[in-house]
């Protein structure tokens, strides 16, 4: 289960339900490391970044958080 804030406030996903939507794949320009994202337009609710809008990504072991705009810098999509 993850937690996700939504305009009625906080939502429980089950995570598998995300991983089953997830489509988009991503390389890290970096690494080559291919990512599949599970959900865009997550929103960070720690004290110092409330509201920061977050992108949920995997590859396939862990699942990973990034700011919005540094993903989107550091990774680019892969169409398949």
């Amino acid at each position: 289960m993850i937690l996700i804030k939504s305009s009625q406030g906080f939502e429980k996903i089950n995570f598998a339900k995300i991983y089953e939507t997830g489509k988009m794949k991503y390389r890290n320009l970096k690494k080559g490391t291919i990512y599949e994202v599970l959900q865009t337009n997550v929103i960070n609710c720690t004290n110092a970044q409330d509201g920061q809008k977050m992108v949920l990504y995997t590859n396939g072991e862990l699942t990973f958080c990034r700011e919005e705009g540094e993903f989107y810098q550091k990774f680019e999509k892969i169409d398949e």
